[in-house]
């Protein structure tokens, strides 16, 4: 076979493939270390650094929010991996779904915070149901102990 036969097979290959979307498919999930987060500047202080997560060094309990990129409206689940050394430092996080205006939000479980399964190791915590209106936005708000630390967050866009 020539190179001029294998470049037009490789072109047809592509001219079949790309608008059937086989080689170009969305991306399905992402994630972002917590350091990305924002907190009130009056909290900047508190926040340890380690790579991208993130310990509330502080004796009172921080707020860090963080927005995530989506794609696509609709009903959107979120895991917070994070640890709560001790019952006493624990994370607790919601994600929030928010329309354009940021005047409605969808709050997952219900509007509850989630706190974290196991305390002592690094565990997911699982938020569901915040759903995002067509051109919302997805945020997450984590709160976080003194001692409690926020490593990543994972999402469907």
């Amino acid at each position: 076979m020539t190179i001029t036969r294998s470049f037009r097979h490789l072109f047809i290959l592509a001219a079949v493939a790309l608008p059937a979307g086989i080689l170009s498919q969305p991306v399905e999930a992402r994630s972002v270390g917590a350091a990305l987060g924002v907190v009130a500047p009056g909290d900047a202080s508190c926040l340890s650094y380690f790579f991208a997560t993130v310990t509330n060094t502080c004796a009172r309990t921080i707020s860090i929010d963080w927005p995530l990129v989506v794609d696509t409206g609709g009903s959107k689940h979120v895991g917070i991996d994070a640890l709560g050394p001790t019952s006493t430092q624990n994370v607790i996080c919601r994600a929030e779904g928010l329309n354009e205006e940021t005047t409605l939000g969808f709050f997952s479980n219900g509007g509850a915070y989630a706190p974290l399964p196991g305390i002592g190791a690094s565990t997911n915590i699982t938020m569901d149901g915040a759903s995002v209106p067509g051109g919302g936005q997805l945020l997450v708000n984590c709160q976080v102990q003194q001692g409690g630390r926020i490593q990543v967050a994972n999402w469907n866009v």
